[in-house]
């Protein structure tokens, strides 16, 4: 939960009336004089349940004195007082003063909070405060919008929850040419709490003109009576030049099986039935590809190569989907995220935080393809260019390349081994400091028959 920060002004009255020492154990030497203090200001949220502040009372009594406040907003408030014992008996005494309730009104209020001496009723403290109530806002921070394309309708979402009294006002700056902030819808409350929590989608559209990395800046403001209570938040969009958009199709129609029909093909062969393609696994069983994306992501795989599916290949049991390769740029085809671009790592999806993250590691658009990567869990955010690059990430390392694995780095022993995997050079990205430190964990072994990766899982 964000909460904002809030400027307060606040004014005392401190003005005692003595007692004898008799009553106070010593404190005419003490109160002989009137005295003034400065609280520390005081802040709240609507909602707040059971706030306190903290007030210095000038005593030698050894009980905590009573508490009365005036001028609190909406609410219903048993105010208490507490302390640490230790302070108890000596010249100042440091009270937590409790208002025993929940804040139900959103504003800005005079209230004063009344200390009287439980040894001498004639002493009290009044300390008077200008207090803010405000709300508060819950939105995911730097929030990776999902990638579009120039010249194509662009639509997401960005959700936030909100706790006030007020309708919130939403605005952007920065965002791309043609892009525009639609509308902003309010969803049902959440009403299982103290207060009604809002939730409200606010809805980005437009076909995007300019292409490009960029970062605009989400401003949501709550008109309370001073109107500052405003959230605001960096986010991250990416704008593909439609040129750059990948295109991909499956460029021939896949020829008869090299087995009869009641024998399986070998394990590597990639088989197809009913526009789906599979590969058989050296397990014995036939794993779907999702998308034309993932099938090419795996560089030694060719539409030529496709065979259609024997009656003993159908009979095999069906595996799990095969994931597009690790280290591969996707962009989704498919669902909410459609034209967002992730970094494929250990079976899972890993978006990036910033546009100069993205490059920052080296990555381009240029080696990018398009799937359906729904069925993916995601990844932690790629949010750092001094980060090690992620498993399933070709390096240049000097000149010699490696694969990062979950340990260490794969050395590649030569091109031929390189390539056996569908790899080529311009797969690699240069490795920074952070990758420089990793040890290397062994060897690339040569592609074989039904391997989708060299660490064999």
């Amino acid at each position: 939960m964000k909460k904002l920060l809030l400027t307060i002004l606040v004014t005392i009255l401190l003005a005692p009336t003595l007692a004898s020492a008799d009553d106070f154990e010593g404190l005419s030497s003490l109160g002989s004089q009137t005295t003034t203090t400065t609280p520390s200001p005081i802040s709240f949220y609507y909602g707040d349940n059971n706030p306190s502040t903290n007030i210095t009372f000038k005593t030698n009594c050894k009980k905590l004195p009573s508490v009365s406040i005036a001028g609190l907003p909406a609410g219903a408030f048993t105010p208490s007082v507490s302390t640490n014992p230790r302070s108890l008996g000596s010249s100042v005494l440091f009270v937590t003063v409790s208002f025993g309730g929940a804040l139900l009104e959103e504003g800005q209020f005079s209230i004063s909070i009344t200390l009287t001496d439980a040894c001498n009723p004639n002493l009290t403290q009044t300390t008077l405060y200008n207090v803010k109530v405000s709300s508060t806002f819950d939105v995911t921070s730097n929030y990776v919008l999902p990638s579009g394309y120039t010249g194509l309708a662009y639509n997401a979402a960005i959700n936030f929850q909100y706790k006030g009294i007020y309708t919130p006002s939403v605005s952007f700056t920065g965002l791309p040419a043609g892009m525009t902030l639609s509308k902003v819808v309010q969803n049902s409350p959440n009403t299982s709490g103290i207060i009604p929590v809002q939730s409200y989608s606010v809805i980005l559209s437009g076909t995007p003109t300019q292409s490009g990395f960029f970062n605009p800046q989400l401003f949501i403001t709550d008109p309370t009576t001073d109107n500052t209570d405003t959230y605001s938040d960096n986010l991250s969009l990416t704008i593909i030049q439609s040129s750059n958009a990948p295109t991909i199709q499956a460029s021939t129609t896949p020829v008869t099986s090299s087995q009869p029909g009641n024998i399986t093909d070998l394990a590597g062969t990639n088989i197809s039935s009913n526009g789906t393609v599979y590969m058989i696994t050296a397990s014995g069983q036939k794993r779907p590809y999702t998308s034309a994306g993932a099938f090419l992501s795996y560089g030694f795989n060719s539409w030529a190569d496709v065979v259609t599916a024997s009656s003993a290949d159908l009979a095999l049991p069906t595996g799990n989907f095969i994931p597009p390769r690790d280290g591969k740029i996707i962009c989704s085809n498919k669902g909410s995220d459609t034209g967002t671009c992730y970094l494929i790592t250990n079976s899972e999806k890993a978006a990036f935080t910033s546009s100069a993250v993205f490059t920052g590691l080296g990555f381009s658009f240029s080696n990018s393809l398009s799937g359906d990567v729904s069925f993916l869990n995601s990844a932690p955010n790629i949010n750092s260019v001094t980060q090690t690059h992620p498993e399933g990430v070709l390096l240049n390392k000097g000149g010699t390349i490696y694969l990062v694995g979950n340990n260490g780095l794969l050395g590649v022993p030569d091109v031929n081994t390189l390539t056996s995997w569908g790899y080529t050079s311009s797969d690699s990205v240069l490795a920074n400091s952070a990758d420089n430190a990793l040890p290397q964990i062994g060897v690339m072994p040569a592609h074989t028959a039904g391997a989708l990766n060299p660490f064999g899982n």
